[in-house]
């Protein structure tokens, strides 16, 4: 009889033991990971929000894990990617987590090895695109946007989409000289990414571009000095900006516009370093940007929440295209394709500004 119920026991045994190990071996793995970042006791990030959108998210991971100090160290997307790079190949001490909106620079390092696995609880949330290699993580999804002044711009000629801006750059040349601006591809790896998206997505992107080249615009180092000049009443529309920077105006003059034809969005890709210092508490960090909290602070920020689940709808189109975090953007790298795509740009029809 005993003989007879030795099969039944032993499978009821392991149910029970796979029952446990599915509901409690997680949640211990995740107390002593917690455990761990608590003893490292620090965090350093280098990251592109600027400060006061990174410090909402400061604070709150702060509060939820007192003993950790995050360190945030903002950069742009240039000096952040040079200098990590400059450090790491030195031996010098870095970043425990690189942040960046520079897609292609942080796929190119994670590409080169400069990153470590994470896999955050909180990654099963996030849409496919959003990560590679079980490395890189899309921690937000932000729309590129136009932005235009609505003092300037009659409501019935406002671009709605690509192919309207193009239309208007070409059919009223004299009045719009020097009223667009834009970030400048030659100097933001964003802006060129940005560019890079507009040819692979739509095959009127070169022509788009010779018009705005044809119109004289003004390029700027950066969105905060590309919004500053919209609101200063130096240009009358802004070209691909970052969502999170108009729609943070309390300006009615402004006019925030998701274009109708297909609106890009870009993501703020963050990797655990190699030879991060404190790789507990990096971990614990990426993941606490992926989760529910941050996520919420993230769409109140206005720099698009990842998951869906947060129901943000601050860049919800039906012509949305994410741009993927994967090693196509490498092609960015590519210095004979940099050099035509700049070329048909024709970049000296271009006044740089401060």
């Amino acid at each position: 009889m005993h003989g007879r119920s030795d099969p039944g026991r032993l499978l009821a045994i392991g149910l029970a033991l796979a029952l446990f190990c599915a509901l409690f071996v997680p949640g211990l793995l995740r107390e002593r990971g917690i455990a761990r970042a608590v003893a490292e006791g620090r965090v350093v990030v280098y990251g592109t929000a600027e400060d006061a959108k990174a410090r909402p998210l400061v604070e709150a991971f702060e509060r939820r894990y007192p003993g950790i100090d995050a360190d945030y160290r903002r950069r742009d997307s240039a000096d952040a990617y040079n200098r990590y790079l400059a450090e790491m190949d030195s031996g010098a001490s870095s970043a425990d987590i690189v942040w960046s909106s520079s897609m292609s620079a942080q796929v190119k390092l994670i590409n080169d090895g400069y990153s470590q696995p994470a896999d955050p609880a909180n990654k099963a949330a996030l849409p496919r695109w959003a990560s590679w290699k079980d490395e890189g993580f899309g921690v937000t999804s932000e729309g590129l946007v136009f932005a235009v002044d609505r003092d300037a711009i009659a409501d019935h000629e406002i671009p709605r989409s690509h192919a309207a801006l193009a239309r208007l750059l070409e059919s009223q040349p004299a009045r719009m000289r020097g009223r667009v601006g834009l970030v400048d591809p030659r100097r933001n790896e964003v802006a060129f990414m940005a560019y890079s998206q507009d040819v692979v997505v739509s095959s009127e992107a070169t022509r788009l571009y010779r018009a705005i080249a044809a119109s004289h615009p003004q390029v700027f180092d950066s969105n905060r000095t590309l919004i500053d000049a919209l609101v200063a009443g130096r240009i009358d529309i802004a070209y691909n900006l970052l969502g999170s920077y108009p729609l943070d105006l309390d300006d009615p003059r402004i006019e925030v516009v998701l274009p109708e034809d297909y609106l890009l969005t870009t993501s703020r890709i963050a990797f655990v370093s190699r030879d991060a210092a404190h790789p507990h508490a990096a971990r614990l960090f990426l993941d606490f940007l992926l989760g529910e909290e941050a996520q919420r602070i993230i769409a109140r920020e206005h720099l698009g929440a990842i998951r869906g689940d947060v129901g943000d709808a601050t860049y919800a189109h039906p012509q949305a295209r994410p741009i993927r975090v994967a090693p196509s953007l490498l092609a960015d790298f590519d210095q004979m394709r940099r050099e035509r795509l700049l070329d048909q740009w024709q970049p000296v029809a271009m006044e740089r500004t401060p």
